[in-house]
C-alpha cells in the first residue's frame, strides 16, 4: 500500500502549478492571408496582421498561456493541408491557419453584395483530441476557444470601421445590407478534429488505467515475493533435513566402530 500511494503521489504531482507548463503545449497559429493568387487583389491583408498580433499579445502578458508559435504561410507552401499534415504527425497540438482569401473574400463580398459569402471559410482550428483526450478538453481547448472568441472580436471591430469609413454610396450601403455576414461576424473558425476520440468505452484506460497498471504490478510483485519465501523456506528446511540425516548416518558408523 505504502509503495502504491508513493507512486500515485508521482502521478498526482504532475498536476502540480501546471499552468506554469502550458506553454510546453504548442500551437501553430499559420498566417496565409495574402499569399498566392491573393498577393494581388489591390486589398492590404488585415484578417492574418490582426490575428498573429493577438498572440503576440498573449505572449507578452505575462499570463501563464499556451506554447503560440507563429508561422508563415511559405513554410507550409501556403497549403492549408500541409499544416494539418503537421498536426496529423505531432508537430503540433493544433493550429490555427488564417487561409489565403480571409482579407480578399471580406472585401470581394461587401463590394459586390455576395450573399453566399460565409464567415467559416476565413480561418481553420485543426486538431486531433485523440492525441490526448484530457489535454485537449481540459488545458489546450478552453484557452483556444477564448482566444478564437478575442479575435473575431477583433477584427469584427477593425473591419467594421474600415467598411463605415467607405460606405459613402447608396451602392456600398444596399451590397453591405445584402451581405450582414461580412460585418457580423465578418470571420469564423471551422473545426477539423483530424483523429477524434472514439470509442469512449477506451475512457477507463486512459484515465484510471494507471492505477489498476499499478494494483495488478503490486500484486504480481506480492505473488512473486511469496513464492520466493516459500521456495528458500522450503530449501532451507531441505537442507536441515539433509544435514541432521548426515549426521545420524555419521554417529551410526561411529557407535559401531
Amino acid at each position: 500500500m505504502a509503495f502504491i500511494l508513493a507512486v500515485l503521489s508521482i502521478y498526482w504531482g504532475v498536476f502540480f502549478q501546471v499552468e506554469n507548463r502550458l506553454s510546453h503545449l504548442l500551437v501553430y497559429v499559420v498566417d496565409m492571408d495574402g499569399a498566392t493568387p491573393y498577393d494581388n487583389s489591390g486589398h492590404t491583408p488585415f484578417v492574418g496582421p490582426t490575428i498573429t498580433e493577438l498572440v503576440q499579445m498573449q505572449l507578452s502578458s505575462g499570463k501563464p498561456t499556451l506554447g503560440w508559435g507563429i508561422r508563415t504561410g511559405a513554410e507550409f507552401n501556403n497549403d492549408p493541408l500541409e499544416v494539418r499534415q503537421a498536426v496529423y504527425n505531432w508537430d503540433a497540438w493544433a493550429a490555427i491557419i488564417i487561409n489565403p482569401n480571409a482579407t480578399a473574400m471580406l472585401y470581394e463580398a461587401v463590394s459586390t453584395g455576395n450573399a453566399s459569402y460565409d464567415p467559416l471559410g476565413a480561418c481553420q482550428l485543426v486538431y486531433q483530441d485523440a492525441r490526448d483526450d484530457t489535454n485537449w478538453f481540459d488545458f489546450i481547448f478552453p484557452i483556444v476557444s477564448q482566444f478564437m472568441t478575442q479575435a473575431q472580436s477583433q477584427v469584427g471591430q477593425r473591419w467594421a470601421g474600415m467598411v463605415l469609413q467607405n460606405a459613402s454610396s447608396p451602392a456600398a450601403l444596399s451590397n453591405i445590407q445584402a451581405v450582414p455576414q461580412a460585418i457580423n461576424p465578418a470571420i469564423g473558425f471551422s473545426e477539423f478534429n483530424l483523429r477524434p476520440f472514439y470509442p469512449y468505452t477506451a475512457i477507463p484506460a486512459v484515465s484510471i488505467g494507471l492505477i489498476c497498471k499499478l494494483w495488478s504490478w503490486n500484486l504480481r510483485k506480492a505473488i512473486a515475493n511469496f513464492v520466493q519465501q516459500t521456495s528458500s523456506s522450503y530449501r532451507s528446511s531441505a537442507s536441515l533435513s539433509t544435514y541432521q540425516s548426515t549426521c545420524s548416518t555419521y554417529r551410526r558408523r561411529a557407535t559401531h566402530h
